[in-house]
């Protein structure tokens, strides 16, 4: 049923139900999972990024094994690199404050304190996401640029346009932060603060009082942004899951009214269905049936397929997944000329140009190397 590549091989799930497991299974579990992936000193790197939570269980089960030097280094490294992140998006969130911009720690950032006990070395942060509302967006970036960060060459402010997506990407140093205009790559909504700070909670970053999303709206994000393609089969999705329905205050009718209305239902249900079946989960059966019973658009059908695909080596696919995120940008009802209109826009910041006269040649290269790549990868195979 779950063929996608964003969810676990066999293997990798024997690996997550060792470390998900509780005191009595833990060591026939992981038992299980080490004859099944035979010599486990060449792992993939999703399951070396949840050593750190292998590490937690070995040690507080006071237990020895023949990993732990390997769980320990990991764990010390994603701590950190994780500590690092983290003193970033205190300085980069005591910019917006000092310039009253009002904003939310996101995903990674906000998880590790609520739903991993505060412990930062557990779960590997790729960077920092943090939400402003959108009509602070351009004084935000303004605001971090005077304080020492920077755009990303490939993600650069100058031509960001929120009706095609999120967050822009800035660093300083080593540290990375996504700061975003829309909390959801799916739901590009002018209303996005409006809604999710509705649940906001407050929580302790680093002894700073931070603001985040509610349990209910945090598990909605961590079921969207799980079932997508990310470079690998990302296990840590899965772990959040899991983690905030232990430990968050989840109120289900939330939990349909954003996936409804942030256009993530079937994304939200194929997650909550997942660790349902897979871990014993409880998911109330109302909320199920809702959300598979909730109508989807083309669009939103296509997206969801095709998101939870590496389309890097797919140049026809990549296209697909192009146009229909500008059809979901356009506003209803869509008429051919407002896709005519809006399409010289949307490829100028594709191609991350002022100039749409330069856009035909960027796009002849870009989808040049697509091929190349997909060529590349076919003549591998054979």
């Amino acid at each position: 049923m779950y063929k996608s590549t964003v969810f676990p091989t066999s293997t990798q799930l024997l690996f997550l139900k060792a470390i998900l497991s509780n005191e009595k299974d833990f060591a026939s579990r992981l038992l299980e999972w080490k004859n099944c992936a035979g010599n486990y000193t060449e792992l993939d790197e999703s399951t070396l990024q949840l050593f750190p939570l292998l590490y937690k269980k070995i040690i507080d089960l006071e237990q020895s094994d023949p990993l732990l030097q390997v769980a320990t280094n990991s764990y010390r490294h994603h701590w950190l690199r994780n500590s690092l992140l983290l003193h970033a998006a205190v300085r980069a969130s005591q910019v917006l404050a000092k310039n009253h911009i009002p904003s939310m720690v996101l995903k990674g950032g906000a998880w590790l304190y609520l739903y991993y006990g505060g412990d930062i070395g557990l779960r590997k942060l790729e960077d920092i996401d943090i939400f402003i509302p959108q009509q602070h967006f351009p004084k935000a970036v303004t605001a971090l640029k005077h304080a020492g960060w920077s755009a990303h060459p490939q993600n650069s402010d100058t031509y960001f346009d929120p009706r095609f997506f999120h967050a822009v990407s800035i660093k300083h140093d080593n540290a990375s932060i996504d700061l975003h205009c829309h909390v959801l790559h799916a739901y590009l909504n002018d209303n996005d603060w409006e809604l999710f700070s509705e649940q906001a909670q407050r929580f302790s970053m680093n002894n700073l009082s931070a603001l985040t999303l509610g349990d209910s709206d945090h598990l909605v994000h961590a079921c969207a942004h799980g079932l997508r393609w990310s470079g690998s089969n990302t296990l840590r999705w899965i772990v959040d899951i899991v983690n905030i329905l232990q430990r968050g205050d989840i109120h289900w009718d939330r939990v349909v009214k954003v996936a409804k209305q942030t256009d993530t239902a079937l994304s939200t249900v194929t997650a909550l269905t997942y660790v349902r079946d897979e871990f014993s989960i409880k998911i109330p059966a109302q909320v199920i049936h809702e959300l598979q019973g909730h109508p989807t658009t083309l669009s939103t059908r296509r997206l969801y397929l095709l998101v939870m695909k590496n389309t890097m080596n797919n140049p026809f696919a990549a296209l697909e997944t192009y146009w229909w995120r500008y059809y979901k940008s356009l506003q209803h009802p869509i008429s051919v000329n407002q896709i005519i209109a809006n399409a010289s826009g949307y490829l100028r910041f594709l191609c991350n140009t002022s100039h749409t006269i330069k856009v035909p040649h960027i796009v002849a290269v870009k989808f040049g190397q697509l091929l190349l790549r997909s060529a590349t990868r076919y003549l591998h195979l054979a």
